[in-house]
């Protein structure tokens, strides 16, 4: 949470926020490069700055997705636990594809461009489906645990 939390305090810099999401998603090069140039330095700096933070999130949020998957007292496809895993990595290749296009911005190559935004889909796509999987099986569970708790305290 504290590393989301900084990564959204320097994000929430930037004149749109939303930018930095579209960004990780485009595979136009006029877009991203369009992105980039209408940041000021202290913008762009502010947007350089959350990669301190956003190349450690991807193994704190990969990690604890995976160890919640697993405290789950139902069976899962096998699948299910390869997803925050993928999801991370995909987050880290993305993150190393946006910064050396930000960073190299007389080499650009659209083929890291196309990496980079494959990744983040990637990542995105199976942390929803990381999601949809865990959340309905914890709001069951909570349900369950209340129920019980206010059966005991009736008795």
């Amino acid at each position: 949470m504290i590393a989301q939390a900084g990564i959204l305090f320097f994000l929430f810099q930037l004149p749109n926020p939303l930018d930095a999401l579209w960004l990780q998603l485009t595979y136009s090069p006029e877009t991203f490069k369009s992105i980039v140039l209408s940041w000021s330095t202290e913008h762009l700096n502010f947007y350089l700055l959350h990669y301190y933070l956003d190349f450690i999130h991807p193994l704190i949020y990969g990690s604890l997705l995976l160890v919640l998957l697993k405290t789950l007292k139902i069976p899962l496809p096998r699948a299910v636990f390869f997803l925050p895993v993928v999801g991370a990595l995909g987050d880290e290749v993305e993150n190393i594809c946006n910064l050396f296009l930000i960073m190299n911005p007389d080499d650009f190559s659209k083929g890291i461009l196309w990496v980079g935004a494959t990744a983040s889909w990637v990542k995105w796509i199976s942390l929803l489906i990381t999601l949809k999987t865990f959340i309905p099986r914890v709001q069951r569970e909570i349900i369950k645990i209340s129920k019980t708790s206010t059966t005991t305290h009736q008795r």
